[in-house]
Order: C-alpha cells, then structure tokens, then sequence
C-alpha cells in the first residue's frame, strides 16, 4: 500500500513538473505576452514616436536654431494634453511658449508641420513686440495673433510662410506672406546673421 501511495505521489509530481514547465513556455512567448498584456498597441505607438523623432533629426527649417536657444521637441501621440488645452485630437502639433516646448502628434507629423512648428519658436526667440505690430499693421493686422480667423492670424502666416520659402509644402488655407516681407522681418532681428547661417531645407 505504501508502494502504490508513494508511485501514485510521484505520478503527480511529474505531471505537475510538466505542468509548470508547459505554462513557463507558454508565458515566455513573447508574441502571447504582447497580445495578453495589450502591449501591441505600445509598440505600435512606438514605431510611430521612431518616425517622429528620426524625422526631427533631420533639422527641418529653423530646428536647429531653436534647439540651440534651448527649445525642446516632443513626440508624443494624439489626444495628449500637451497637444493643446483640451487635449483634443484635432491639434497636429503645438509650440508652448511658456516652457520652451514644441509637441508634436506623432501619428500625423511631417517636416512641414515640424518646420512651422519652429518658426513660431524663431519667432517667440527672435521677434521684439515691436517687429510683430509692425509686421501686423502692414499686413493690415492690429494685433499678430489676432484676426478675422484663424488661417488669416500674423502669427499663423509668418510659420506657414516662413516654412513654405525654406521649400516646405504649405497648407494652401492660411493666407500667405511673401517670403521678402517675413526676410525684411528677420532681417530687422538681432539673430538675423544667425538664422541665416542655421537655416536649412532638408526634406
């Protein structure tokens, strides 16, 4: 009797042995961990802050200059509260001006986005309150970041603008500032030389 207890004990131990073998295998799979732990969403999330962030290595139109006046970029994903107030998903990209700051939505961004996105920190480094109301009242403006809508804002035309003469692609809703006017507003700004030198067109 002593025998079979002790055949019958070491028969569960194996299988138990086999058991936690088998569910240590399973466990370790790491395709079976990303889909249980809901990783594969991360992951994706990821792949798409990579893009972003080999896309800003590129120093697309006045990155480099901004970055060297202590400006930061961001990668991040839509829906962050960073993007804006709200957080809404709407907001391609947002440069905060309190905290130095450009947030980027990862899963939209590209070099012309990036580009305007760094002529507003140009402009938050570079421009006097006195250049921007120039700026405004020639464009028949009384205030550089107010107008009839929003598309049509001093502030908004000079980063589409600025971007689109470094050879970016720009968004054909806001209106435009010639690339002479936004070089003559530059060109009155003590970074001026600066700006110059730094300025580049990768795309």
């Amino acid at each position: 009797m002593a025998k079979l207890f002790g055949w019958v004990l070491g028969v569960v131990l194996v299988l138990g042995a086999c058991g936690l073998l088998l569910d240590d295998e399973v466990s370790s799979d790491p395709g079976l961990v990303q889909e249980t732990a809901g990783s594969g969403i991360n992951a994706s999330g990821s792949n798409e802050i990579d893009k972003c962030l080999a896309l800003v290595a590129d120093k697309p139109g006045d990155t480099q200059f901004v970055e060297a006046y202590g400006w930061k970029i961001v990668c991040t994903l839509a829906g962050d509260p960073d993007l804006g107030d709200s957080g809404d998903t709407v907001t391609l990209a947002y440069a905060n001006f309190e905290n130095q700051t450009i947030y980027l939505d990862a899963t939209v961004v590209d070099y012309s986005i990036i580009a305007h996105e760094a002529a507003h920190a140009l402009e938050d480094i570079a421009l006097t309150d006195e250049l921007r109301l120039e700026a405004a009242l020639a464009l028949g403006e009384a205030d550089w970041n107010e107008a009839d809508s929003y598309w049509s804002t001093p502030a908004e035309m000079f980063a589409e603008s600025r971007m689109g003469c470094l050879g970016y692609e720009v968004d054909t809703d806001f209106k435009s500032m010639s690339c002479s006017t936004i070089d003559a507003i530059i060109a009155k700004s003590e970074f001026s030389t600066e700006i110059d030198t730094l300025e580049k067109t990768a795309k």
